[in-house]
């Protein structure tokens, strides 16, 4: 057995090194539940982000009727275009579109 220089025998200090073991450890298996959770949740908004699209995609956003009516309309020459009702729509538009949003 060694001896240090005051006599006193040397005994390892496991404890320090299994601490930081053990620390390290829980550290990793932190980050891996962290990482997992965050998979998780990232999954979970792909899977409701899927499930719109299918919902957006099987909705017509096209009045089919209406175009019939003004596809018949124009055949028969008998459409009327109201450049002021354009402009209106166009200048409400645009002004929705230039609006601050409450976010910023």
């Amino acid at each position: 057995m060694n001896k240090t220089a005051t006599g006193q025998p040397i005994t390892a200090d496991f404890s320090r090194a299994d601490k930081r073991r053990r620390i390290k450890k829980r550290y990793q298996q932190n980050n891996k539940t962290a990482e997992n959770t965050a998979s998780e949740t990232s999954q979970a908004h792909n899977r409701r982000a899927e499930d719109w699209l299918k919902h957006i995609e099987g909705e017509s956003v096209v009045d089919n009727e209406k175009v019939r009516k003004i596809k018949a309309a124009i055949s028969a020459g008998t459409y009327v275009v109201d450049a002021n009702n354009i402009a209106e729509k166009l200048m409400d538009l645009e002004l929705e579109l230039t609006k601050p949003s409450k976010d910023t």
